[in-house]
């Protein structure tokens, strides 16, 4: 263990966005008034164009997703991640998006309330090694990190993030 740390926030995340979706909620302003979500999450592979959600830690917050009896199950959206398939960013080589308008589901333990309309702009950074560090720190997998970080930087994600914010 002591070698090895999470670049993202591990198991986590989905526990995460669900109390911020509840918070967002909650802020005020008029039940039941659309929200909006960026939501990243990285894929350790070179995924394919049209990956589905269930193919990553993000299912747990969509429809479909059977919890565990370890802890409450994190869904908050209606939406199936089956029928979630992100597609590339042009103009990057590692980052997929997807576009989802949805509605949110009751989910008492993070505070969220039923029937909210949601637009979530869903960015996979699908690297070409995994984002952690300690299991491979050879110069090859550091020099493919540093090539992964540059890409997720590009203007092209910026633009898709704009065009969202502009059009939700």
């Amino acid at each position: 263990f002591p070698n090895v740390r999470i670049a993202d926030g591990g198991y986590a995340d989905n526990t995460a966005t669900a109390q911020t979706i509840g918070a967002l909620q909650s802020a005020g302003g008029t039940p039941g008034a659309r929200l909006r979500a960026v939501i990243t999450v990285n894929y350790d592979d070179s995924a394919p164009a049209g990956l589905d959600l269930n193919y990553t830690d993000l299912h747990a917050l969509f429809a479909d997703f059977q919890a565990g009896p370890m802890h409450p199950s994190a869904q908050v959206f209606a939406e199936s991640a089956s029928r979630i398939h992100v597609t590339p960013v042009p103009g990057t080589k590692y980052i997929l998006q997807q576009r989802v308008s949805t509605t949110t589901v009751a989910n008492e333990a993070f505070g969220v309330r039923a029937g909210s309309p949601i637009d979530l702009l869903i960015l996979v950074a699908a690297g070409p090694v995994p984002l952690t560090i300690g299991i491979s720190t050879s110069t090859a997998d550091m020099q493919l990190l540093g090539a992964y970080a540059q890409d997720a930087s590009l203007a092209p994600v910026s633009h898709v993030v704009e065009q969202w914010l502009a059009q939700t």
